[in-house]
């Protein structure tokens, strides 16, 4: 396991993908949502370096984009942003192959 860490945080980055993109504490959020929702650049891209997973959604259907744009960290959007465009052309590459 790896760490980070950033102004009032460590990051804490599992040997598995799959553990980072688990939500923590009763299943709130995972530690993409809270970097984003923080404003926290540096650690926003190093989760994602690390394969965190933008697209998942916690309380009311928000994904780490959603906390981004809500507390206006422009920086933050823009990141997830092209994630989330990647994301999407990578799924319609793959639905065309019928892979999905």
């Amino acid at each position: 396991m790896k760490s980070a860490a950033y102004p009032g945080r460590t990051i804490e980055i599992p040997d598995y993908p799959e553990m980072l993109n688990q939500e923590r504490e009763l299943g709130v959020e995972t530690e993409l949502h809270e970097a984003a929702r923080n404003g926290q650049v540096e650690a926003v891209q190093l989760l994602l370096d690390h394969e965190a997973n933008s697209q998942l959604k916690i309380t009311l259907g928000r994904t780490a984009l959603d906390l981004a744009k809500e507390k206006d960290h422009v920086e933050v959007v823009e990141i997830l942003s092209k994630t989330e465009t990647t994301s999407s052309k990578v799924k319609a590459f793959r639905c065309a192959w019928r892979l999905c």
